[in-house]
């Protein structure tokens, strides 16, 4: 689950366990960013564990940030696309 924090310029990761919502990470953006929404994108490929992508629209920053959703916690760059 993602969750963004508009202020902090942070996309926090978070994942259920036993019942609970635990946080595994969080992926800090440039300053002015303003993280607003999150999109899973489809892509085509035999690996079903990383056939995605998340997207991330930077509502003041006027980017959208695009990252493998399966590796997200482990690396905290994402690619920078203008808006």
């Amino acid at each position: 689950m993602l969750n963004s924090d508009l202020g902090a310029d942070r996309v926090y990761v978070h994942h259920w366990e036993h019942g609970e919502l635990v946080r595994e990470g969080e992926v800090v953006l440039e300053p002015g960013t303003g993280p607003r929404d999150q999109h899973l994108l489809p892509v085509a490929s035999d690996d079903l564990a990383h056939d995605w992508r998340v997207a991330v629209v930077g509502e003041w920053g006027g980017t959208a940030f695009v990252h493998p959703a399966a590796i997200l916690c482990d690396s905290f760059l994402l690619r920078k696309y203008p808006i």
